[in-house]
């Protein structure tokens, strides 16, 4: 009894264009409100519009409010601004309907305000609905009917629709279908199929069928309003004309959507030989999947005319991998006659293979479906002469491809490929192929070499400041023009193999032979010395006990000056070469939150790849790729930080104490608790010239008494006895 209705309410096209779709809402088969997936992309860009629009204009209210106004309401539960149909008034309040959310809520007319044109130019998200062919047996749909309903939407995590017959009290007639995957037993397949949700209800007798499916089509004037686009809705939800979705009607497959995230984890699945990778994100797993079981329930059986059929370069298919005698969605490259057979490129994973004409199908299928690959490029690198040698393709190929990735965008796609940075496990494989001569980087910097440094003769050498213990030691050699620069890396112990700062150790610089040596200011770029001696600062973050992070409070004129220079370093950043040169406290800019912003080097690891950031003009210490460090502009440290790391003059920590009772005192006494008056009593060779300052309230008294007081600071006189000297 299920199947025939299955069957019945099959339509006649075995290309049904089933969108998918996001129940809203659903109160019974009469009253369903939907929203289309595809369509997600631009009501997310409208929304956000709207919050910025709202929250920082002010527009006009209107103090009268009638039913079906539209409107644009804050909705309280979601704390944000909706556009919405008012359905009642009272008094100071009205209910009014979220027509992008199907949802219904109480409101102060306060906060209702008048819907800006440019916001009522797409129309709704949520499309009212109602199961076609289906009535409740007494007038009205029992609560048994209800519940399946509900039920069965919640089991399937996905739903698609069809649009069949013509609008109805302004709701959209629909079947509702879900796919279903039966599991087989040990030695047998799973088995799927799509089932209609109408035809379930109506094989156990929750419903009346009184569908006539046969020439269920839509009238010339059956339009719908879809993002403001008036056309018949064939277009978009009806099944195709029987021989009208031939490749002949499909100039092209659309194009890949952009890029959902800047940062995201992809799976390759080819690199050509051009070096151009194609790759899809893991979020789309379910998308192939649906792709490719859709396509092989379409052409399971065999079609005798394949091998008869001529094909042209350019012409869409879906084609048989002989791999696994699946079927997949191909473009034809090539045409062989006399071999019988195309060159074909599979658009959703990049590949190309030679396919007979007998596992071709003219018929295409999911047009709608943009291609799932992306094609990317490697950033900041090229080949080693031109083109890419067969052999480095090879290695990338085996190294990467169907292997989960980190994939980090780099810049702007280039004719529909994007540069990017490609990390597989802990290799960065840009940097990677460099490093082994498969490469070279196209700004003409050279790799990181490593060198070995005796371990006695390092002994020898002038004393690290961070007193480093007696350890075998990694030397870093970076080319940056004249000469090298050297940095001495100690090896990371197994206990400190995570990520955490702990795992990170300091460095410095040394020459040649391996001692220290001095930084040649006149080669170095670094940033200029905060020159007033007082100045009034607020502390924005705690980053550790030993120090403070101090934001100079700007008059007017420095705040425009450096917002100015900040907008400069966010927008002209992504144009920055690599970092030509590593040390600490080296000035460069550092990503935060898809951002440029100054900062300085504080901790490498070279086995990490990780470094440790200090972004000087907020005060917060990161942790990012060394991809996402860069040199910086000379024109860029033309201001002093507007954030200063600071110790406490002639006080130090209690080592009695714990460490995160400290932390504790020093927010409650420090965290956004000023503004302070600051006072440099001096700059101390001892702490890497670290200023040293008193901070005192507006009443002239020191913050940080009580703390003395507490015994959780003591007194230090190495800060009176720098002074005396």
């Amino acid at each position: 009894m299920a199947r025939r209705y299955q069957d019945e309410f099959q339509p006649g096209s075995k290309e049904t264009l089933r969108l998918e779709a996001k129940i809203l809402l659903c109160e019974s088969p009469s009253l369903i409100y939907i929203s289309l997936v595809h369509q997600q992309k631009t009501f997310n860009e409208l929304f956000e519009d709207m919050q910025k629009f709202y929250s920082k204009r002010k527009t006009p209210r209107r103090e009268r409010w009638k039913v079906n106004d539209r409107c644009c309401a804050f909705c309280m539960q979601s704390q944000t601004w909706r556009r919405a149909t008012v359905l009642k008034t009272e008094k100071d309040q009205v209910i009014v309907f979220f027509t992008d959310f199907a949802q219904t809520e109480t409101v102060s007319i306060s906060n209702l305000k008048k819907l800006h044109t440019d916001f009522e130019v797409i129309g709704d998200a949520a499309i009212k609905c109602h199961l076609a062919g289906l009535l409740p047996a007494d007038g009205e749909w029992p609560s048994l009917t209800k519940e399946f309903l509900k039920d069965k939407l919640e089991e399937y995590k996905r739903v698609f629709v069809t649009k069949v017959g013509e609008f109805e009290d302004k709701s959209m007639p629909v079947q509702l279908w879900v796919y279903h995957t039966e599991l087989g037993s040990a030695l047998e397949p799973n088995e799927s199929e799509w089932r209609c949700l109408n035809a379930e209800l109506a094989s156990r007798g929750l419903a009346i069928d009184t569908r006539q499916i046969e020439g269920a089509t839509s009238g010339p004037d059956d339009e719908l309003r879809f993002l403001n686009v008036r056309g018949s809705v064939k277009e978009w939800l009806l099944p195709p004309l029987p021989g009208s979705a031939s490749s002949d009607d499909v100039p092209a497959w659309l194009p890949a959507e952009p890029l959902r995230a800047p940062e995201f984890t992809a799976l390759p699945t080819y690199i050509d030989n051009d070096g151009i990778i194609y790759l899809h994100d893991v979020s789309q797993e379910d998308d192939l999947e649906f792709i490719r079981d859709t396509l092989e329930m379409v052409f399971k059986e065999e079609d005798l005319k394949a091998p008869y059929c001529s094909w042209r370069v350019g012409e869409l298919c879906v084609a048989r991998y002989y791999l696994d005698s699946k079927f997949y969605r191909g473009t034809v490259l090539e045409v062989n006659p006399a071999q019988g057979n195309c060159l074909v490129q599979y658009v959703d994973y990049g590949n190309s293979e030679l396919c007979a004409f007998t596992d071709l199908r003219k018929r295409v299928a999911l047009h709608q479906i943009p291609i799932q690959s992306h094609k990317v490029s490697l950033a900041r690198i090229k080949p080693v002469g031109e083109p890419w040698d067969q052999t480095v393709l090879d290695y990338i190929h085996k190294a990467i491809v169907e292997k989960k990735c980190f994939v980090k965008v780099a810049a702007p796609p280039v004719n529909d490929v994007t540069p990017v940075d490609l990390k597989y496990d802990k290799l960065w494989i840009n940097d990677h192929l460099v490093e082994f001569d498969l490469a070279e980087y196209i700004d003409g910097s050279k790799p990181i070499e490593r060198k070995f440094i005796n371990k006695s003769k390092h002994a020898s050498s002038t004393t690290v400041k961070n007193k480093r213990t007696e350890t075998e030691m990694n030397v870093i050699e970076i080319n940056s023009g004249s000469e090298p620069d050297y940095i001495v890396e100690e090896n990371i112990n197994s206990s400190q193999a995570s990520g955490s700062p702990d795992s990170f150790k300091m460095s410095t610089l040394v020459d040649q032979n391996g001692s220290a040596s001095e930084k040649d200011s006149s080669n170095l770029v670094s940033y200029l010395r905060q020159e007033d001696r007082e100045f009034s600062c607020n502390i924005p973050v705690i980053n550790d006990a030993n120090s403070l992070e101090l934001m100079i409070v700007q008059d007017a004129d420095s705040h425009v000056t450096y917002e100015a220079l900040l907008d400069i370093v966010k927008e002209m950043g992504n144009n920055m070469p690599p970092l030509n040169g590593i040390y600490e406290y080296k000035p460069c800019i550092a990503l935060f939150e898809d951002h440029w912003y100054r900062a300085s080097i504080l901790k490498y690891s070279e086995t990490k790849n990780l470094v440790k950031v200090h972004y000087v003009d907020y005060g917060n210490i990161g942790i990012v790729p060394l991809s996402d460090v860069r040199e910086i502009s000379k024109d860029w440290v033309c201001l002093p930080p507007a954030c200063i790391t600071v110790r406490l003059h002639g006080v130090r920590v209690n080592p009695d104490f714990d460490p995160d009772d400290v932390t504790k005192a020093y927010i409650n006494t420090f965290l956004d608790k000023g503004p302070f008056r600051a006072t440099i009593a001096d700059y101390v060779e001892y702490d890497n010239s670290m200023p040293v300052v008193e901070l005192r309230n507006t009443d002239g008294e020191l913050v940080y008494r009580k703390l003395i007081e507490e015994k959780v600071l003591l007194r230090d006189t190495r800060d009176e006895e720098n002074l005396a000297k």
